[in-house]
C-alpha cells in the first residue's frame, strides 16, 4: 500500500455497535477528505464485534481502497483493577500506546465529520512533546 511518496497515516477510532453507522461516516470521511493522496491504517477499537458489525464496517470502507483496517478487541479486562465511571469502551482510547504499535496515530472521536485532509496534522512537529490535541467543538 505504501509508496515512496505517499504517507501511511494511522488513524485511530473506538466505538461499539451503538454508533456503528456515525463510525462509517468519520471513517469514510477521513479518508475521502485526502483525496486519495495517502494510504491509511485504521486501528478500530472495538468490544469484540461481530461478523456482521465487522462486515458493515468493511462494506462502507469499500470505496476506500488506500484504508487498510485494522480490528482491535477491547474487553472490561483490559481495565482490571481501574474503577470506570462509565462504559468501558468510553476509556478504550488510553489504551492506544499499549494496543497500536505505530510512531505516531490520530485519535478520531467516532461521531464526527472530517471536512478536510488530515495530512497537515499527520506532519505537525511534536517537539518533545507525547501527545497533541485539539478543542472539541459543540
Amino acid at each position: 500500500m505504501k509508496t515512496d511518496d505517499r504517507a501511511l497515516i494511522h488513524l485511530v477510532f473506538a466505538f461499539d455497535g451503538n454508533i456503528l453507522p456515525a463510525a462509517c461516516v468519520a471513517m469514510k470521511s477521513a479518508v475521502l477528505g485526502n483525496g486519495g493522496r495517502d494510504d491509511f491504517i485504521l486501528h478500530i477499537l472495538n468490544p469484540g464485534f461481530g461478523e456482521a458489525e465487522l462486515q458493515a464496517v468493511r462494506e462502507v470502507m469499500l470505496e476506500c481502497p488506500n484504508a487498510k483496517l485494522r480490528f482491535i478487541t477491547v474487553t472490561p479486562n483490559d481495565f482490571l483493577g481501574i474503577v470506570l465511571p462509565g462504559p468501558f469502551m468510553t476509556y478504550a482510547r488510553l489504551l492506544i500506546g499499549r494496543l497500536i504499535d505505530a510512531p505516531r496515530v490520530i485519535y478520531l472521536d467516532s461521531d464526527i465529520l472530517v471536512v478536510g485532509n488530515l495530512l497537515e496534522l499527520w506532519k505537525l512537529p511534536f517537539d518533545g512533546y507525547a501527545l497533541l490535541a485539539v478543542p472539541g467543538h459543540a
